[in-house]
């Protein structure tokens, strides 16, 4: 089955940004897809912004900078809602929305083993 859009879309990168996916090294570009498995590696001093969900005027955003090594665990985009978890071994994941939107959020953080997971649950309609 093939997928309508990608779990995320890169809307900033510099250089020192690699995704890593099924074993391979990208260096990380504007535009690319970041996909369900793969690993988000930024080098110190380097960053990257990805889009997650545009619905209804509402931007999920994801954050990553120097010294982060991410993981895109879990990804769900249903009737207007977006959930986003990233398995974080370095470093953090800033998820957000967009300041011009006002919806439900929320953020959870788990430690794991010296690991954190971070997940983000939006909802355009309220609960």
């Amino acid at each position: 089955m093939k997928k309508d859009k990608p779990d995320a879309m890169l809307i900033e990168s510099s250089e020192g940004v690699r995704i890593m996916r099924n074993g391979k090294v990208f260096s990380a570009q504007v535009g690319q897809a970041i996909q369900l498995g793969d690993r988000v590696v930024v080098s110190q001093g380097a960053s990257a912004r990805a889009v997650f969900q545009e619905q209804g005027g509402q931007i999920v955003l994801g954050a990553f900078e120097g010294c982060c090594d991410a993981t895109l665990v879990y990804f769900s985009r249903k009737d207007g809602a977006c959930s986003v978890v990233f398995d974080v071994a370095v470093g953090k994941v800033e998820l957000s929305m967009s300041p011009s939107v006002e919806a439900p959020q929320e953020v959870r953080r788990e430690r794991r083993r010296k690991r954190t997971s971070i997940g983000f649950h939006c909802y355009s309609k309220s609960i």
